[in-house]
């Protein structure tokens, strides 16, 4: 039996093993499925009025001319909006006599729309018939300008941008007691929003008048704010020495009312809910160099904000579809020249032809003590700085500049005589200027004219091409130069042809380009941005210009579909006189007519009453 037990559990082991060895085995395998998704990118529509003619005006009623301005999104990003905003009035110019004007009322403000389905918006255009009574005969021309905006609605209700607030130092323990070092503080701030942070920059006597031997190396030094239990280190700029007004005397700094001084510069960025503690005050320390040289605590508190501008730096706000060949804080874009035939000076973009070192060393006029640049110019209004002033034509849109230590030699060239008025002679004279408070008297050249390029303005210029023109030459601080896009340049000048009158504007330079001594340029140093720098969807500049060729955009009816993300429109800029393929778009949307100015959008008043429309399409951050 046992035997018989052995024997069977041998032949079960062996059937054991034998099976075993057949039993097939399944390796482990990876599998994958490709899965793509794609998030639209917000793009939306604006769509304004091309052209609108006014019929014969009569004096016993007012004239209405009603329109609508419609915006829709195609896909729309939960928290942010879009703003379309045009002014409550224009003047039209008369064209005969252009100091005589006319008022146009514009009914509709202010627009926001959130949410992707079409929204339309009625307004009115109002020539008042006492207006028209006063009024003298002939053809008026003026422009409407929306400006268009795509932002992230924030809730401490404060627009992205460039302000201007009022700033005192308090006591760190009685925050409701100034601290005795306010006065040597200008009680003007400047702050940048942005969707995620607020810069503030202050600015203190440097020197300070009654120990102007001290704190050589600045005024204060070592600045930080505490916000939410976080510090936060801010830098300082003693080279600058921006000239600010005080308006609190301080006995013991030497320090009187109204004192124009010469300041050090303090900047803090801060995230941007710190805002809201502005008014009750930000904890801040600084070690004061001068006659204390000691650590110092104090709250600091910043009221009365007032919107100014879009942010200064937008210019580098890609969609990121753009063209990496589009250095757009430079403006050299590698785009075709229009030369215009016989033009010996339209302007050249360097692009990558540019050297990077200037004589002195130092591309940036910012830090350069001495060397030679060349700049982009453009006349403002004495009451808006963020509109053109009416003399803009007449000047060309490129100045020299020589920087000579902390002064800077502006060479501006106005065209010499007016084409249209050419047998009145030098259109300006008596020209000064206002520099950081300080008036500067300017040479005018006219026995050395150059020729230089000139768009086509009507009531100037019949035809864009090279005028004579005369260059105007002053000197004036560097700093004035630098920050003129705040209104520290400003020019005055007996305008000598039709008006006969004495004018005010504001002169702003931007995009700085250095040349290098074997007679190249650099394009190295761009400060405060350009108004008429084309910058993309998502940003805030408030003051761009749409050039283009007004020819293409005359016919009633038509429409036009922009997108940032591909353009390849050939335009005749008013900046860099380049047609070729543009990869960015400008946020302010102005159509052209016939213009004066290139990018503004003309009501025409004549007897034909007709209305055109554009399509205005962004791709949006």
């Amino acid at each position: 039996m046992r035997h018989m037990l052995k024997t069977i559990s041998v032949v079960l082991l062996l059937l054991i093993c034998f099976s075993s060895a057949y039993i097939p085995v399944v390796y482990a395998q990876e599998r994958s499925m490709q899965v793509t998704a794609n998030v639209p990118t917000p793009t939306y529509y604006v769509e304004i009025p091309q052209k609108v003619s006014f019929s014969n005006l009569t004096g016993s009623t007012d004239s209405v001319h009603k329109y609508n301005l419609s915006v829709e999104s195609k896909w729309y990003k939960p928290g942010y909006m879009v703003t379309v905003t045009a002014p409550k009035s224009i003047s039209l110019v008369n064209q005969f006599d252009r100091s005589k004007t006319l008022t146009c009322y514009n009914s509709l403000n202010y627009v926001e729309v959130t949410g992707s389905k079409k929204s339309v918006h009625p307004g009115s255009l109002t020539i008042k018939g006492k207006d028209v009574q006063k009024a003298s005969v002939g053809s008026y021309n003026g422009s409407l300008t929306f400006n268009i905006n795509y932002k992230k609605q924030h809730s401490d209700g404060y627009e992205n941008g460039r302000y201007n607030s009022t700033v005192h130092f308090y006591q760190a323990a009685n925050s409701n007691a100034l601290s005795m070092c306010d006065p040597i503080f200008c009680h003007t701030a400047d702050i940048s929003l942005t969707d995620d942070e607020v810069t503030v920059s202050v600015y203190v006597a440097y020197p300070i008048p009654a120990f102007s031997s001290m704190g050589t190396d600045g005024t204060i030094k070592n600045m930080y704010m505490v916000y939410n239990g976080k510090r936060y280190n801010g830098t300082m700029d003693i080279s600058s020495k921006i000239v600010k007004t005080f308006d609190t005397a301080g006995e013991m700094f030497g320090i009187n009312s109204e004192d124009k001084l010469t300041t050090e510069k303090l900047t803090i960025t801060l995230p941007r809910s710190a805002i809201e503690s502005f008014k009750s005050g930000i904890e801040t320390s600084a070690y004061v160099n001068v006659m204390m040289n000691s650590d110092q605590s104090f709250i600091v508190k910043f009221t009365d904000l007032k919107f100014i501008g879009s942010n200064s730096n937008n210019n580098n706000n890609n969609n990121g579809n753009q063209n990496s060949n589009n250095n757009s804080n430079n403006n050299n874009n590698n785009n075709n020249q229009n030369n215009n035939g016989n033009s010996s000076d339209n302007p050249n973009n360097t692009g990558n032809n540019a050297k990077s070192n200037t004589a002195n060393g130092s591309s940036d006029i910012r830090t350069a003590t001495s060397g030679n640049y060349t700049c982009s110019v453009s006349m403002r209004k004495a009451t808006d700085i963020n509109s053109l002033s009416m003399c803009n034509p007449l000047f060309y849109k490129k100045a020299d500049i020589a920087v000579n230590g902390d002064n800077a030699e502006l060479t501006l060239y106005v065209i010499d005589p007016i084409p249209m008025y050419n047998k009145l002679g030098t259109p300006l004279t008596d020209i000064s200027f206002l520099a950081n408070n300080q008036s500067f008297a300017a040479q005018i050249n006219s026995a050395n004219k150059e020729s230089k390029y000139f768009d086509f303005a009507a009531g100037f210029i019949n035809n864009a091409g090279n005028y004579n023109a005369s260059p105007v030459t002053v000197t004036v601080p560097k700093s004035a130069v630098i920050n003129s896009q705040n209104g520290s340049l400003k020019c005055q000048a007996y305008v000598a042809v039709v008006m006969k009158t004495t004018q005010s504007f504001y002169v702003v330079l931007s995009d700085f380009t250095s040349e290098n001594s074997d007679g190249t340029s650099s394009a190295g140093s761009s400060t405060q941005g350009s108004s008429s720098t084309k910058s993309s969807a998502g940003t805030n500049a408030k003051n761009n210009k749409l050039s283009g060729d007004s020819s293409d955009k005359s016919s009633a009816g038509s429409k036009e579909n922009f997108d940032s993300s591909q353009t390849n429109t050939n335009t005749n800029s008013s900046d860099n006189n380049q047609s070729g393929n543009t990869n960015t778009l400008p946020k302010q949307y102005s159509l052209v007519t016939n213009s004066l100015f290139p990018g503004l959008v003309f009501l025409l008043i004549t007897t034909a009453a007709t209305v055109g429309y554009y399509y205005y399409k962004k791709r949006c951050k």
